[in-house]
């Protein structure tokens, strides 16, 4: 039984440095390496060994299809970076049906306080990633600034770490 916790616990420690490394790349080159959501893919398996969740296994995996299907229309939309779909999915499938609503509640709530931090004067202090939108002539438009959403998503997810500890 110690064997089993132990493990958990690991599998748990891997999964927020997954996070942060997600986060902390999102804020500094906007990208989420391919690797840390294959890696948060890969170790899910053990977190679900560990604690037992055979039967939640199914519905995870159809909650992140889901949340996959929605990110890839937002990705379409530009309203999302294909990085941050892919982590936001994967978090997802361990949020599974217990926790995706909280999931999702603490990642929108976290955007929004992103969204607002980055609109103040604070926001000088951090890198700005702006991106030139044309015209179909290939005149600039306007500029627009992108957000690090991976901190967002980090940010729910390690709310789903934190419930994960306790089951």
């Amino acid at each position: 039984m110690m064997t089993v916790l132990f493990v958990h616990k690991l599998v748990l420690w891997i999964y927020v440095a997954l996070l942060g490394w997600a986060a902390i790349s999102d804020t500094l080159r906007l990208i989420i390496p391919n690797r840390v959501s294959l890696g948060l893919l890969l170790l899910y398996p053990a977190q679900a060994l560990t604690i037992g969740s055979g039967s939640d296994v199914a519905y995870a995996a159809l909650i992140a299809a889901i949340v996959l299907l929605v990110g890839a229309g937002m990705f379409a939309r530009g309203w999302l970076g294909g990085g941050d779909v892919k982590l936001m999915a994967v978090v997802a499938l361990w949020a599974g049906p217990k926790l995706i609503v909280d999931f999702i509640l603490v990642m929108t709530l976290s955007g929004a306080a992103l969204a607002i931090a980055l609109m103040t004067p604070m926001a000088a202090l951090l890198p700005v990633y702006l991106t030139p939108e044309t015209s179909g002539d290939g005149e600039v438009r306007r500029m627009r600034r992108n957000m690090p959403y991976g901190v967002a998503i980090a940010i729910a997810g390690l709310y789903v770490a934190l419930h994960l500890v306790a089951s």
